[in-house]
């Protein structure tokens, strides 16, 4: 069963009720910081790091590189990103960089071009059980 706990809901839903937002036609040329979750509707050419989510909205552009908590990329991103928590490319996407997080969603119809290093808390890969027998059908 799911619980509204913050662990379980998606990335997008757990901006906090401050946030930084760049708005369409806007376009800021230097690094951004911020506390709180930050918002792109329009363009940056410039380091961005944020203690929340960082989300680049459809239509929206970042030049630099991102780090965040969280980051959500629905436009554009030349540059690279560090995640203490999840990345999302979604399905209209568009990444040229390196991505390092602890978790990865990449939609199909998204374009990446670029390296990924996961990581858990202590760097050691994970291992696990096979559940499926010869006989299940591959998903």
């Amino acid at each position: 069963m799911f619980t509204r706990d913050s662990h379980q809901r998606r990335t997008d839903d757990r901006a906090g009720p401050i946030e930084t937002v760049i708005a369409q036609e806007t376009t800021l040329q230097g690094n951004l910081r911020s506390a709180h979750s930050i918002r792109i509707m329009g363009s940056v050419e410039g380091d961005i790091e944020s203690r929340g989510r960082a989300k680049i909205e459809k239509g929206g552009g970042v030049q630099g590189n991102i780090t965040a908590a969280d980051v959500i990329v629905n436009g554009a991103l030349e540059g690279h990103i560090e995640a203490a928590g999840q990345v999302e490319l979604g399905p209209e996407s568009r990444m040229a960089g390196n991505i390092k997080a602890a978790k990865i969603a990449i939609a199909e119809g998204s374009f990446f071009q670029g390296d990924i290093k996961m990581f858990r808390g202590d760097d050691r890969p994970v291992s696990f059980v096979e559940k499926r027998t010869s006989n299940s059908p591959a998903v």
